[in-house]
Order: C-alpha cells, then sequence, then structure tokens
C-alpha cells in the first residue's frame, strides 16, 4: 500500500484527494494499493477570518471594513467618528494595534478590534450671580451660561437650604461659544426666609452647577391702620373731643 499526504499551506484547508475529475478520498493522508499509474490531484480551499470591529464609546463613533474576508487578504477597517469626538486608537485584547482611523492588515487569524474615540467637546459652564427684585415673596434668580458649543438647556435650583428642593422652569441657553445671560423668578416664598439658589446648566456634554448663592425675603408689610370714622350729628348739634 502507499500512502500520499496534501498538506495545507498558510490560509488554505485540504478539500479532497481527485482523478480524472473524480473524488477518491477525503483524506490528506490517502492511502492505496498501487495497481496501475495514477495522477492524483490535492484540492484546497482559501480560509476566511472573521474581523469583528466596534466603538467605544458608542457614542463616540462608527467602524466599518469588517466581517468575513479571505486569509491572507489586505484587509482595511475604518473609524469614523461623530461630532464633538475624535479618533484615538485601534485596540486589540486592551493593546494598541494602530493609530491611524484607517487601520489595514494582513488577515491571517479572526480578530476583534476597537476603535477608542475621546471626547473634544465640553460641558457648559454655569455661573450663579447676584439675586434682584427680592421682596418679601418674591425674587429674581440670575446668572450666564456659556454653551460651549453644543445646545444646552438650563434653570435654577431653589429652597431654604443647599438641598434645594424646587427649580425653575428649563430654557434655551442656545449653543454658542459667548456667555448668556439667564435669570428666572420664583414668587410664593415666605417672608424673612432665606433661600439657597443655583443655576444647572446642560448640554450633551455634561452637566455643571454655579456656585450657591442666596438672598433673604423682606418683612411682610404692616397692615394698614383702621380707617377713623364718627357718626353724624342732629343738626345745631355740636360734638366734643
Amino acid at each position: 500500500a502507499v500512502t500520499v499526504t496534501a498538506t495545507p499551506s498558510s490560509c488554505y484547508s485540504f478539500a479532497n484527494w481527485m482523478e480524472n475529475g473524480g473524488v477518491v478520498s477525503t483524506s490528506a493522508g490517502y492511502s492505496f494499493t498501487v495497481t496501475a499509474n495514477r495522477a492524483l490531484v490535492a484540492n484546497f480551499t482559501q480560509t476566511t477570518n472573521a474581523i469583528w470591529t466596534s466603538a467605544s464609546p458608542l457614542a463616540g463613533g462608527w467602524t466599518s471594513g469588517g466581517g468575513n474576508v479571505p486569509c491572507g487578504s489586505s484587509t482595511t477597517v475604518l473609524a469614523t467618528p461623530y461630532a464633538g469626538y475624535s479618533f484615538a486608537n485601534w485596540t486589540e485584547n486592551g493593546t494598541v494595534v494602530s493609530t491611524s482611523a484607517s487601520y489595514t492588515f494582513t488577515a491571517s487569524a479572526n480578530r476583534t478590534l476597537v476603535a477608542n474615540f475621546t471626547s473634544t467637546g465640553a460641558s457648559p459652564t454655569a455661573t450663579t450671580t447676584s439675586p434682584s427684585n427680592v421682596s418679601s415673596n418674591v425674587a429674581t434668580s440670575n446668572g450666564s451660561v456659556i454653551p460651549n458649543g453644543y445646545a444646552t438647556t438650563a434653570y435654577f435650583q431653589y429652597g431654604t437650604t443647599t438641598a434645594y428642593g424646587s427649580t425653575t422652569a428649563s430654557q434655551s441657553a442656545g449653543s454658542g461659544t459667548t456667555a448668556v445671560s439667564t435669570s428666572a423668578g420664583v414668587s410664593g416664598l415666605a417672608a424673612s426666609t432665606t433661600y439657597h439658589y443655583r443655576l444647572v446648566a446642560s448640554n450633551s456634554m455634561g452637566t455643571s452647577y454655579g456656585a450657591d448663592m442666596s438672598f433673604t425675603t423682606s418683612a411682610p408689610p404692616p397692615p394698614p391702620a383702621p380707617a377713623r370714622t364718627g357718626g353724624s350729628l342732629p343738626s345745631g348739634a355740636r360734638r366734643e373731643w
């Protein structure tokens, strides 16, 4: 008996032995008894590799170019950041493998690649300023917001302690890069009472808090004095005091 052996090269796997167009064996080691001349062909198939890609964080961007690719082929994966983020690097098992957003390599094994992005944006800047129009039961909270380029909303927290407990209605501060004045009137306050307040501003990059400030409402006005009146006198009479 004679044994012929087929050994695949890298990125290939053995398929079968064929003779005259017909399969004679699916074993890489084919044994047979020699009874005549034979012309055997070992057939191989190219293997594929799975290339998985993902983004970190998911909000940072998206990836393309992964999937099943022929082993030994040149493969390119691409990382594209979303607004407010920039590409940092590609990592595999926590190790940096490329700092190029377009990463080209020879596929020789399955790979799990992570595109890492970093934020280029900033949360808004919130500044609490002095109150105005403070009376016995109303006051106006004031502040300013710098949106830092992202759509930003702002409101005030207020209450008799720094735990606050109440808020004003949210209002838009726009998406600019310069300070925007923000005010909110508060009513229904108790007289002769100290209140704390601060400005809160939020955008897609985060939330910022202004410093705590306080004001004290004034005492309630005194009640009006009762009117002094006297009864009418008969004609010719006079009143003595």
